[in-house]
C-alpha cells in the first residue's frame, strides 16, 4: 500500500508541476485549458496519497492507459515532425487545421490514459475526469460559440471613388497592409466578381501576442459580390467571408471592413476559440495602423 501511496503522490506532484510550468511559460487561454486537464487527475492522486482506501489492481486498463500516455507524451507515430513546419515555411489554413488535429489527438490520448490510471486509485474521480472531457466537447458543438465576427472603420481623407479604385487593385495592397508579403489574382488586374486572390501574409504564431514571432500564411479567396462601393470575398481554405465598403462622409470616405469566420471544431477543442477576443483586439489595432498608412497614401497634401 505504501508503494502505491508514494506512486500516487509522485504522480500528483508531477502533474501539478507540469500544470504550473505550462501556465508560467504561456498565459494563452489554450495553454490554461491544457493545464486544467491535469487538475482532476492531480487531485485524485493526491487524495489517494493521503487517504488510501484500497490497493489498486493491475488490469488491462492499466496497460491500455500506459500505451495512451506514451502516445500522448510522444506522438511520433502521427506526424510530430510535421508540426515544426509552422514558423519555418509558408503554410495554409488546411495545414494549420491538420496540425491542430495531431495536437488534439495527443491530448486526447493523454486525458484517456490519465483517466484510466486515476480510475485504478479513485474510480469516481476517474469517471469525473472523463465526464468533464465530454462536457467540454459538447460545449463547442454549437456553431454560435465558434463564430467570430469582426468590424473596423476609419475615415480616409480622399473621395470614395479614389479610395475604392485603390482598394480593388491588389497590386496596391502591400503599400499599406504591413502584413502582406505577396498577392496574385486570377485573372490578373483589378478585382471583379469571380476573381480569385492568393495572398501570402505574415501571421503571428501566437495571435494573442503580436510580438511572439510569425510565419507565413497563404490564403485563397474569391470575390463573390461587387458594387461601386463594396466588394465581398469568401475564403476558399476555410469558412470565412469579408466585406470591404466605402461611404461618402463630409467630403471624405468612411472605410469599413466586416468579416465573419468559423473556428474549426478541432481548434475550439484545443481552447483556441477562447483566444479570439484577444486576437481580435490585436487585429483591430493592426487594421487601424494600416488605415493610417492608407490615409497618408491617398489624402491630398492639403488634408494632411
Amino acid at each position: 500500500m505504501l508503494i502505491w501511496q508514494i506512486f500516487a503522490g509522485g504522480a500528483a506532484l508531477l502533474l501539478l508541476a507540469r500544470a504550473l510550468l505550462v501556465v508560467r511559460i504561456s498565459r494563452r487561454a489554450s495553454q490554461v485549458v491544457l493545464a486544467l486537464l491535469f487538475a482532476i487527475p492531480a487531485a485524485g492522486f493526491a487524495l489517494y496519497a493521503v487517504r488510501p482506501e484500497s490497493e489498486p489492481e493491475l488490469t488491462w486498463v492499466t496497460w491500455l492507459s500506459t500505451l495512451l500516455i506514451v502516445l500522448g507524451l510522444y506522438p511520433a507515430f502521427y506526424g510530430r515532425s510535421a508540426l515544426r513546419r509552422w514558423g519555418s515555411e509558408t503554410v495554409t489554413r488546411h495545414y494549420l487545421t491538420f496540425a491542430n488535429r495531431h495536437v488534439l489527438a495527443a491530448r486526447a490520448f493523454l486525458v484517456l490514459g490519465l483517466s484510466g490510471y486515476l480510475f485504478m486509485f479513485e474510480p469516481w474521480l476517474g469517471i469525473a475526469c472523463l465526464a468533464a472531457t465530454v462536457l467540454w466537447i459538447v460545449a463547442w458543438i454549437p456553431v454560435r460559440w465558434r463564430t467570430v465576427r469582426f468590424e473596423v472603420s476609419a475615415e480616409i481623407a480622399a473621395a470614395p471613388e479614389v479610395t475604392f479604385g485603390f482598394l480593388v487593385d491588389p497590386s496596391n495592397w502591400h503599400r499599406y497592409l504591413t502584413e502582406v508579403e505577396a498577392v496574385t489574382t486570377d485573372p490578373p488586374g483589378t478585382l471583379a466578381v469571380g476573381s480569385e486572390i492568393t495572398a501570402r501574409q505574415r501571421f503571428p504564431t501566437d495571435a494573442s501576442k503580436p510580438g511572439s514571432g510569425s510565419g507565413s500564411l497563404e490564403e485563397r479567396s474569391r470575390i463573390t459580390a461587387m458594387t461601386d462601393a463594396s466588394f465581398t470575398a469568401v475564403t476558399l481554405d476555410g469558412a470565412g467571408i469579408a466585406t470591404t465598403e466605402v461611404q461618402a462622409t463630409n467630403s471624405k470616405t468612411l472605410l469599413t471592413v466586416r468579416s465573419q469566420a468559423l473556428v474549426p471544431f478541432t481548434d475550439a477543442l484545443l481552447g483556441l476559440a477562447l483566444e479570439m477576443p484577444t486576437a481580435l483586439t490585436a487585429r483591430r489595432e493592426m487594421s487601424l495602423r494600416n488605415f493610417e498608412r492608407l490615409n497618408v497614401l491617398l489624402a491630398p497634401p492639403s488634408a494632411l
